[in-house]
């Protein structure tokens, strides 16, 4: 065998592997992550968190993940769940708008993160709960690798609801200043 052909067999063989264990990777984290992607309509004691991601020309680069700090109870999102610069790609299409409906126990608070699988942010989101009001957003320049957000779901939706963690809740380890 000569060396050519020898380079070409361990590239080819590393590029299984790697395939491989990204593959294992996302298939045992959605068994575990899903286990909180409650969706609408929500049961007594929950309020409606809407997720919206319009995605841009690398959507596949786009993940995010919603975790409820009071509970502790596995986050809810698209793999590979809020990684920050990381990958394996999560699949989404370029340049679409993707609506998630989901629910959490009210009086929660929250953590949103979206990450971008190459480091050069592109997504544009929103996070609303109660039906409107906007607990996070931003869009391709406003993060790079990933943006992280803090915040509280209300205990009722009746007066509006939402807004930044502000602590000394549960938590709200960084509150705003």
């Amino acid at each position: 065998m000569n060396k050519v052909n020898s380079t070409y067999r361990l590239k080819v063989l590393r590029f299984i592997s790697i395939a491989f264990v990204m593959v294992l990777f996302v298939g045992l984290s959605s068994e575990s992550v899903q286990a909180q992607c409650n969706p609408t309509p929500c049961a007594a004691g929950f309020v409606e968190v809407h997720v919206q991601i319009t995605t841009d020309i690398w959507g596949s680069e786009t993940n995010w993940v919603l975790n409820d700090l009071t509970t502790g109870l596995p986050g809810c999102g698209i793999a590979p769940y809020g990684a920050c610069g990381v990958g394996p790609l999560s699949g989404l299409a370029s340049l679409t708008t993707y609506d998630w409906f989901l629910c959490f126990p009210e009086c929660s608070d929250m953590e949103f993160i979206i990450g971008d699988a190459f480091g050069d942010g592109g997504a544009t989101y929103s996070v609303d709960v109660c039906g409107g009001t906007v607990v996070a957003s931003g869009n391709g320049g406003s993060y790079t690798d990933c943006a992280t957000t803090l915040f509280s779901i209300p205990c009722s939706c009746s007066g509006g609801g939402g807004g930044p963690c502000t602590g000394p809740t549960p938590g709200c380890a960084n509150p705003p200043p």
